[in-house]
């Protein structure tokens, strides 16, 4: 095993360059004193339901789980050979997002695979427990339906590292791993003490590292913000399932990411990591070109899972 890193492009599109100016002028990056009055009010955030215009060719299925509401998107008319937990981001106090909706469609379409999308509990009502709860016992159905074959766990932001945590929660507690975890602009280590962060959070138009830190705080409750289960970066990553990590380079949350790529390399993980010059968190869900190039690696990281594909995907990259 090995891990291949990717230096994905050569630089930001001028419509990426764009972007980053529009962010930095609107003060984006400086709200978290919203969810500071959203907690102080008692306000939940909402989870954007599926488009109308997505029931006309897939099928949409919803149902509740331990009082959460659960999404399964597919194809109307075709089998399914391949099955996703998705778990989506938002800093574990925010809602899904409509953009998702479009993101998996996308995927459902060309791949003709399920994605299981939960809208799984908020901080700061719940904390890491409730979370692992519904996604543990959400995988364990994907897997027995799935006789352990053409199943994936992906995670974006802070669902990327619900999605890691979870994979060590199986290895720990002898599960079937999935074919592959894929992890978009992961949040690994809510504890946010690396000191990199501090120059990192002046790259980033977006995040802000003090509002990250309050919502890390919310999520841990009383495990803390080191224990594994909260921030996975700590935990055991000898023994993970094949990985796809994508991240850009003006996102804070890259210094840990780096961090883990080399914690996980060290561990003998069978790693493929690229990293993406001047995109910010989650570019992968914009209208942008490098959105496009990075999602061409999911969709190749993802057709490397179907049953019978038996290869990592992105064997081109550099080996380390």
């Amino acid at each position: 095993m090995s891990t291949r890193i990717q230096v994905a492009g050569r630089g930001p599109s001028l419509r990426s360059r764009l972007l980053e100016l529009y962010l930095r002028a609107s003060g984006r990056k400086h709200q978290d004193h919203l969810l500071r009055q959203r907690i102080a009010h008692g306000r939940q955030p909402d989870h954007a339901r599926p488009p109308l215009h997505l029931y006309l060719r897939h099928r949409i299925e919803k149902r509740e789980v331990f009082g959460s509401t659960v999404w399964t998107l597919g194809p109307a008319d075709h089998p399914a050979p391949l099955h996703v937990l998705f778990l989506h981001g938002g800093a574990y106090v925010n809602g899904l997002i409509g953009k998702y909706w479009r993101f998996l469609a996308g995927l459902v379409d060309e791949l003709h695979c399920t994605f299981v999308v939960p809208e799984y509990p908020l901080a700061p009502r719940h904390h890491a427990d409730e979370v692992h709860s519904l996604v543990l016992t959400l995988y364990r159905e994907l897997g027995a339906a799935c006789h352990g074959h053409g199943l994936v766990v992906m995670g974006a932001s802070s669902g990327g590292g619900i999605a890691l945590a979870l994979a060590q929660q199986l290895r720990a507690h002898g599960i079937p791993e999935p074919a592959r975890l894929i992890l978009v602009s992961p949040w690994l280590d809510v504890s946010m003490s690396n000191p990199a962060l501090v120059a990192a959070d002046r790259r980033d138009p977006m995040l802000d590292l003090d509002g990250l830190r309050d919502a890390g705080r919310l999520y841990a409750g009383e495990r803390g913000v080191t224990d594994p289960l909260v921030s996975p970066i700590y935990g055991a990553l000898a023994g993970l399932p094949p990985l796809t990590l994508l991240i850009g380079t003006h996102d804070v949350l890259l210094p840990d990411v780096r961090r883990f790529r080399d914690l996980a390399t060290a561990a003998g993980a069978d790693l493929d990591y690229f990293e993406y010059p001047g995109m910010v968190h989650e570019w992968t869900l914009l209208r942008l070109p490098e959105a496009r190039a990075a999602r061409q690696v999911i969709r190749q990281a993802l057709a490397a899972a179907l049953p019978g594909a038996g290869v990592s995907p992105h064997r081109s990259g550099k080996d380390a």
